[in-house]
């Protein structure tokens, strides 16, 4: 079993920035990923709201720059090592992956919070249509699109709040509900003074090179320049957090503004916690994380 002062659950920018932060401490830690180090930001094809790059990044290769920053100071970061378990001991936490397990006095979830995808077999070419017109970050690309007419994919709070936040730059903006609205009262009668709800299902999307419109299940045509989806936001591996008795809300984990679960000398971090969903905020609450978890060890050392 490896002994570790810090276990970093997640290699997206949340982690990656714990692991700079805690490398920089002195902290013995290790970066666990269940995949690459990239998250959601790699996929974003233009980062244009992050301070320090007037012109613009692409995703990808702001998540090379800050893999290449961590592992400038050492960090130790293990790839398709996915977590299976997380046990609370009494003075420390048994992190169970599927190739090892690690002790640790304390831990970071920084696991981010990936989109709920459009179904396959609607006819809709993802792979095509991302960064040309399809979108699953009103706040990201919503600009991007003033004075145009966009489409909403979704029934839920989040839905209607990125339609409500593109009604304020868009000409037009229609929600599609895809199944049946669950949103709050509220939010439905505010949109319906700025925009038009259809309860059906998109069928296709269509466009040469960037998105032009959309067709319905029912036949219908819609001119749109931009989709949005908002389907909702799953935590990977809630379940597992859940059972060592971390509380969340929804599908996220709870926390404070030092971002401490209800297990003392467990933290989160970034998309994991709610709402935004930025880059920005996960960078922020990684940097509090970690500075927090490293007073926490300071405190518990083995």
């Amino acid at each position: 079993m490896g002994k570790k002062e810090l276990v970093i659950i997640g290699g997206g920018i949340a982690g990656l920035t714990s692991a700079i932060y805690a490398c920089r401490k002195g902290l013995n830690n290790v970066v666990l990923e269940a995949e690459l180090p990239m998250g959601q930001t790699a996929l974003a094809p233009m980062v244009e709201n992050y301070p320090g790059f007037p012109e613009g990044i692409t995703g990808m290769e702001l998540m090379q720059r800050v893999e290449k920053q961590a592992r400038k100071f050492n960090a130790d970061i293990r790839t398709f090592e996915r977590v299976t378990e997380l046990n609370v001991k009494e003075n420390s936490f048994i992190v169970t992956t599927n190739k090892q397990s690690y002790e640790a006095i304390a831990v970071i979830i920084a696991v981010g919070a990936k989109p709920i995808r459009i179904p396959e077999g609607l006819g809709i070419n993802e792979e095509k249509f991302l960064g040309r017109g399809l979108s699953y970050c009103a706040t990201c690309d919503g600009p991007l699109f003033k004075d145009r007419e966009v489409v909403v994919i979704g029934g839920e709070n989040e839905a209607f709040n990125e339609a409500l936040y593109l009604a304020e730059l868009c000409s037009r903006v229609t929600i599609i509900t895809q199944d049946e609205i669950n949103a709050d009262k509220i939010l439905i009668d505010r949109f319906k003074e700025k925009g038009e709800i259809i309860e059906g299902k998109i069928k296709e999307i269509r466009g040469k090179d960037f998105v032009e419109g959309v067709v319905l299940e029912s036949g219908e045509e819609i001119k749109a320049s931009g989709v949005f989806v908002a389907l909702g936001r799953k935590t990977p591996s809630i379940e597992i957090f859940e059972k060592a008795g971390i509380k969340t809300s929804g599908k996220f984990i709870e926390v404070n503004r030092k971002q401490e679960t209800n297990i003392s000398g467990i933290f989160a971090a970034g998309d994991v916690t709610g709402l935004p969903f930025q880059i920005a905020k996960a960078v922020g609450e990684a940097c509090v994380a970690t500075i927090n978890a490293y007073n926490f060890i300071k405190q518990h050392k083995l």
